[in-house]
């Protein structure tokens, strides 16, 4: 059974006895135009392995098994994986692999070694677990190519933004740091089951860029980050101060020698501005609270 725009997945469900778990933050793509617009952006190759984040009924994940050379399509909730494998994917859809996991406990590097090239991430993310899943191929980057995401609005503008902007934050420069990321499209709440209340946007990170400017020690970076923005109206000197633990006088000697005005706020900063704080921090020996 292929379950589209068409087809009706709210009947789907219900005929099913399932509903979908608002503790999951389920919600079922069902526009087939939005999935093939998500697949395209995947820019797949046919010896591909693909991971698909939150399979569902198959939206993507069929559209992606006639592209691909593999796909584990990772999906929680047993009864909508059942669904799945027994209902939905066509008998002859060998090279995909329904798999009732958590993502957040997925490994990729040992997916990535198995098959000798770098996977590509795809999902359509529960709201409550796309900033974690976010982290996860992050740390996970040196196992990816690509990754095309479903993010709520808000989240997809804060991977984006530029600094000055308001939502610019951890996760933006975070992201931006580690990959390339680009916005794609604008997804209203009628192309999902059930209908969110807000906007969604696709997301493309692109892993494994060249950077002109190069974090010594990736840990240290984020901790800077971090500790730059847990206190967002306090000027940078101050947040410095307050979340790496440093005396005023520390901090006011690494701010002097980065070039950096202690006064900014952590939105004005720069990507790179945030990596030359890191790397003089770094060769300066301070210790630092991680």
């Amino acid at each position: 059974m292929r379950v589209g725009r068409n087809k009706g997945i709210a009947a789907l469900f219900k005929s099913m006895g399932i509903f979908p778990q608002k503790r999951l933050g389920q919600h079922f793509l069902k526009d087939t135009l939005v999935s093939q617009a998500i697949v395209a952006a995947c820019e797949l190759e046919n010896d591909d392995v693909v991971i698909e984040i939150g399979a569902g009924l198959g939206v993507l994940t069929l559209p992606l098994c006639g592209k691909a050379r593999k796909v584990f399509a990772i999906e929680l909730d047993e009864g909508i994986a059942q669904i799945l494998r027994e209902r939905i994917l066509p008998k002859d859809a060998k090279n995909v692999e329904v798999i009732r996991e958590d993502a957040l406990d997925f490994d990729f590097h040992d997916t990535h070694r198995r098959y000798g090239k770098k996977l590509k991430a795809v999902g359509n993310l529960p709201y409550s677990i796309s900033t974690p899943i976010l982290f996860k191929l992050i740390e996970s980057r040196d196992a990816l190519s690509l990754a095309v995401l479903m993010f709520q609005k808000e989240v997809s503008d804060r991977i984006v933004a530029k600094p000055g902007n308001k939502s610019y934050g951890i996760l933006s420069v975070i992201s931006q740091y580690f990959a390339k990321a680009e916005s794609i499209m604008v997804v209203g709440p009628g192309a999902f089951y059930p209908q969110p209340e807000v906007n969604s946007a696709v997301v493309r990170l692109r892993f494994g860029i060249s950077r002109t400017v190069v974090a010594e020690d990736e840990t240290l970076f984020t901790a800077v980050v971090k500790a730059a923005f847990g206190k967002r109206r306090k000027i940078l000197r101050n947040a410095l101060t307050y979340g790496l633990h440093l005396s005023l006088k520390e901090v006011n000697n690494v701010l002097n020698v980065s070039g950096i005005d202690g006064k900014r706020r952590a939105e004005t900063l720069s990507v790179e501005e945030f990596v030359r704080l890191s790397n003089i921090l770094k060769e300066i020996g301070l210790p630092i609270q991680r």
